[in-house]
């Protein structure tokens, strides 16, 4: 009976060692790369920890602190308000002045959501508007820093905060080939009276795998211009 229960007491070490061994496999990173802490929240063992007391960057794990301190402070059923305010007269389907959009921070808001609310607007009488829409951005007074992540200021989650923020401030671009086989992009959302510019883009076939290492955008002299060879038609994000 001993002998048994050394024998099952020694294959739960083994597979132990085996779940701590396989948990941190680091694969290609160094060991020294990385720091790793999992406690359990419901009694505060520890159980796992590699250079715990090491400073790292968060990367996107700080998605679930800033995720938490939204539910505590806001609350679970908490929605971002975003208005149309004007004191101006209605007449003959038009608003005779200012129209204030106050920005709220929405993080998701976009384009459906716009347009709602240009529906509010029509159903309030206001077909056009004898005046300006002035952007209200008294929501924020301003934002912190992001000091130290330069060398991601051209990645679409580097997008600043902004009050009026739509579509996350990004533009996706489709690539794919015009009745002539010439390289072309489809923009989602589309943009009216923006010209793309591809003379720069040149097709050489087979696949790309993500279109981001082989493409670039920019705007440049009031035109958006890729530059790059396409191997196939993939998806890729540019903050604009």
């Amino acid at each position: 009976m001993t002998t048994r229960l050394n024998r099952l007491l020694f294959a739960a070490a083994l597979v132990f060692c085996f779940q701590v061994a396989s948990a941190l496999d680091f694969g290609r990173m160094r060991p020294d790369e990385v720091a790793v802490y999992v406690q359990d929240v419901d009694n505060g063992e520890v159980l796992l920890a590699h250079r715990a007391d090491v400073g790292m960057n968060p990367a996107s794990t700080m998605k679930l602190v800033t995720a938490f301190a939204a539910f505590r402070a806001l609350g679970s059923d908490f929605r971002w308000q975003t208005e149309w305010r004007s004191s101006a007269p209605i007449g003959n389907g038009a608003l005779h002045g200012d129209l204030y959009w106050v920005g709220s921070g929405n993080p998701v808001f976009d384009q459906p959501d716009l347009i709602a609310m240009q529906q509010q607007l029509a159903a309030q009488g206001i077909a056009s508007l004898n005046g300006k829409v002035v952007l209200d951005r008294s929501v924020w007074r301003g934002h912190g820093s992001a000091d130290g992540f330069e060398h991601d200021a051209d990645q679409a989650f580097s997008t600043p905060p902004d009050p009026h923020m739509v579509a996350y401030k990004v533009l996706w671009a489709t690539a794919e080939q015009d009745a002539d086989g010439r390289p072309a992009f489809q923009l989602d959302p589309p943009l009216p009276g923006i010209r793309t510019d591809t003379l720069q883009v040149a097709w050489t076939g087979g696949r790309c795998g993500k279109l981001a290492n082989h493409v670039s955008a920019a705007w440049e002299n009031q035109s958006l211009v890729f530059k790059g060879r396409l191997r196939g038609a993939e998806n890729v994000h540019q903050s604009v």
